[in-house]
Order: C-alpha cells, then structure tokens, then sequence
C-alpha cells in the first residue's frame, strides 16, 4: 500500500518537458514573412514599371514630331528680319525639351542690331522670342546709301530717307556692312557740335563730313571745310573756332578750308 501511494507521488510530481524551439507560434512567423516578401517585391516591381513608363514618355517626346520646334514667332523686330532671327535661334525641328532658353538667348547676342532678347517655349512646339533692338541714332552716308547706325556705332541697316538723326558722309567711301562698326568717337563729335553749334556760332549744319585723315569736318557757307578732328581738345577747338569766325566774319575773308586740329597753330586758307 505504501510503495504505490510512492509510486503515485512520482507520477504526480512527474512535470512536462519544455519543447526546443522559437517562441511563438512558427507557422506564423513564416505566414508574415512571406507577407513582406511579397510586399517588398510588389512595391520593387511598380517602382521599375513607374521608372520604365518615365523612359517611354521622355523617349516618345524627344522623337515625336508633335513635340519638336516647328514655329518661331519673333516680336519687337522692326530692322532685324524675322527670318535671320529665326536662323540665329538654330531651333527649328529640335525636340521641344531639350530647347534651353538661355542658350538661344546667348545666340541671338550675335545679332549685332540687337540689344535684348526674352525667349519663351509653348508646348508642343512652339518658340516665342521678343527682342528689342538697338535706336538709330545717326545716318552714316556712303555713296548713295544711307545707313541707320546706333549710339555705339553699330550699322544697324539702310533707309531710303534722312531723317532727324545726326548726319555723317564718308568722303572715304568706304564699304560698310550690316552689324560693322563705323567710328564711334567721330559720331560722338558730331553729335555734340550739332548741339554747341547752333548756340556758340548761331551754326546748325544739315550733315557733317568724316575721312580717316581729317575726322569730322563742318561744311560751312563762311568758312568752306572746317576740319574738326575728333574729341580730343573739343573744347578748345571751339573757342578757337568762335575766336576765327569773328575774325572771318569781321574782315569778310574768302576762306575755303580751317584746319583747327593742329593745337598750336590752327590755319585757313
């Protein structure tokens, strides 16, 4: 009786042994780790889908011919023909996106008539540039042309009649082309006799004459050619001038040619 009330103390303090193992449960751990695995290669696959639609649309709107320059639109040009704009552009039949607008604006710098550019694109395939030019300032004859010349000398084009602008003749000659310069120096001597003149000498001439030799020359009724030169000692060759014209003037001389670029001794014959 004794040895089985022993035996059965054993059972019962007998305890289940603790399996080996990760804790939880590990069909669920494979269940949510399949999960990601698949979430992840979803989200890998739509990203190179996205990726691969991207390459297609840059490649289809650098090919298609809907989405490259066929027009040019040129505003603000009044001496510049659209036409040498628009090939001064070097756009037409580019795809529209590659078009830079700081670089067509840095090729229409070439245009020497030019002072200012704004270029704009307009999809699909559309360039809009509005340019300033540069003003007229004065009338350079050579022959029987009459060229349109700006501020800093530029030759800016022709024109069929002289108007208001300060006139030179080049008695040189000389050949001149669009976009060349013409001397700068002696267009600002002009300018600045046709605005002392009329006051210091009650003198407004209708043009003025320039050669490489002489400069800028005053053609005059009492004095005949007045060779002026070029801004150099404008000053005092003005007060010489008013200083000869009062002797001219005052003693009626025949005179056909005063030379006042000699500072020392400027001459009349």
């Amino acid at each position: 009786m004794t040895s089985q009330v022993i035996r059965s103390r054993k059972t019962l303090n007998r305890r289940p042994k603790k399996k080996l193992g990760l804790p939880g449960d590990a069909s669920f751990l494979t269940r949510n780790w399949t999960k990601r695995l698949i979430e992840w290669f979803r989200s890998r696959l739509m990203l190179v889908m996205l990726l691969a639609g991207v390459l297609w649309l840059t490649s289809y709107l650098f090919n298609t011919p809907d989405f490259t320059i066929n027009s040019i639109e040129v505003k603000g040009n009044q001496l510049i023909p659209k036409e040498e704009v628009a090939r001064q552009a070097n756009a037409l039949g580019k795809p529209t996106l590659s078009v830079n607008r700081k670089q067509v604006e840095q090729s229409l710098s070439g245009l020497k008539a030019l002072k200012a550019a704004r270029v704009d694109v307009e999809l699909p395939g559309r360039l809009l540039i509005e340019i300033v030019e540069r003003v007229p300032a004065y009338i350079w004859k050579v022959r029987d042309t009459l060229y349109l010349v700006s501020d800093e000398g530029i030759v800016l084009g022709t024109t069929p009649v002289v108007n208001q602008a300060v006139a030179l003749v080049d008695v040189d000659g000389e050949a001149v082309e669009l976009g060349g310069q013409v001397d700068e120096d002696a267009l600002q001597t002009a300018k600045w006799l046709m605005a002392v003149l009329p006051r210091e000498l009650t003198l407004t001439p209708a043009y003025f004459e320039y050669s490489h030799a002489e400069g800028v020359v005053i053609p005059t009724d009492f004095a005949g050619r007045i060779a002026f030169g070029w801004s150099s000692d404008r000053e005092y060759k003005l007060a010489t001038l008013k200083s000869v014209a009062q002797t001219i003037r005052r003693q009626n001389l025949k005179v056909k040619y005063l030379d006042l670029r000699p500072k020392d001794r400027p001459y009349f014959r």
